[in-house]
């Protein structure tokens, strides 16, 4: 009987130790399920934190990009105003050249025309002469033929009656 009576408080004790062991493990379980869950929302936390960072960083490049851009656009821009203002000056200087050999052909058909001008007065005042020399010469032998015939003497100074 008391063997039976030991019996039954081992399986008695055996019994509450399963149970407590069962319960323990119920008890590990769960927390580790609470670990595990606190883990995971943890994660979740630092993965929106990272998102919310990265998202941050993917603006900022953006900005970076789009300041980058705009500095080229401008850049680009007063390239362009450049060579315009390069054109325009160069169209400019061409306006001024040939308005100067214009001016300088004028000049020098002004000259041209002066020279000729000059060259016509030149050659009528030549003939001028020559038609003054013609016509003293014309006299001169005039007077010579006539002051022959009427007796006078070679200068024609002869009285005439």
């Amino acid at each position: 009987m008391n063997q039976l009576k030991e019996s039954s408080h081992v399986h008695a004790a055996s019994a509450i130790m399963l149970n407590r062991r069962a319960e323990m493990r119920k008890l590990l379980t769960a927390h580790q399920s609470a670990l595990i869950q606190a883990e995971q929302t943890e994660v979740s936390k630092l993965r929106s934190v990272v998102d919310v960072f990265m998202a941050a960083k993917e603006v900022s490049k953006s900005d970076e990009e789009k300041a980058r851009d705009e500095k080229r656009r401008q850049e680009k821009e007063e390239e362009e105003k450049k060579k315009e203002k390069e054109k325009e000056e160069e169209e400019e200087k061409k306006k001024k050249k040939k308005e100067e050999e214009e001016e300088e052909k004028k000049k020098k058909e002004k000259e041209e025309e002066a020279k000729k001008k000059e060259e016509k007065e030149e050659k009528g005042k030549e003939k001028e002469k020559e038609k003054q020399s013609k016509s003293v010469k014309d006299k001169a032998a005039n007077k010579d033929q006539n002051g022959s015939k009427k007796g006078g003497d070679k200068l024609g100074t002869t009285l005439k009656k």
